[in-house]
């Protein structure tokens, strides 16, 4: 009898092998028989749980996202006011390589026909968003002041793609903190 495969830790491992090849040999070279000769097996270990490319990009989307939770429950959580807010936009600026991958790969999403990416994609920006919104409002600042804050990262994740040279995180991180310092002067 064949010995079960806990389909969680094979997701992740196949998540952990589409970043490795995206790392080394760059987004666009992403496939299911790149991942699986990075796993070390044939396609069918990859197909049996991801059986598109656009399910291999939505895979590796949801495992960054549980791994950025936690990262995000240790760094920021812990923060009350506007020190919270400050830490939320340091960690979203941060200049993480995977951070940068994971951006090409959310654009990829969005690119496809694929409803189901492109719903994953929204659904992340969504808690993004709710992310920043609970914080900005947790710091007694105006509701409008997450929407720009949301807008301004956002518009940051496309910058480090197009013109990474010209949007530093530090550049971001200090302008969206003198955007929330401002907010509290009106």
């Amino acid at each position: 009898m064949p010995t079960a495969i806990d389909r969680a830790a094979r997701l992740d491992a196949v998540a952990e092998a589409t970043l490795e090849v995206a790392l080394s040999e760059g987004v666009d070279a992403v496939t299911i028989r790149a991942v699986a000769t990075r796993m070390g097996g044939s396609t069918t270990v990859i197909t049996k749980f991801v059986p598109t490319r656009a399910e291999l990009l939505d895979n590796v989307i949801r495992y960054v996202q549980e791994r950025w939770e936690g990262e995000i429950s240790e760094e920021v959580a812990p923060k009350s006011g506007g020190d919270r807010v400050r830490a939320l936009i340091r960690w979203s600026t941060r200049p993480t390589r995977s951070d940068r991958l994971i951006r090409r790969f959310w654009l990829n999403a969005l690119a496809t026909d694929d409803e189901r990416s492109r719903a994953a994609v929204r659904g992340e920006a969504r808690r993004e968003h709710a992310r920043i919104r609970t914080a900005v409002d947790g710091a007694g600042k105006d509701p409008w002041v997450a929407d720009l804050i949301y807008l301004a990262l956002r518009g940051y994740y496309v910058s480090t793609i197009e013109d990474p040279q010209r949007w530093s995180h530090r550049k971001v991180a200090s302008a969206l903190e003198n955007l929330l310092d401002a907010a509290g002067k009106g």
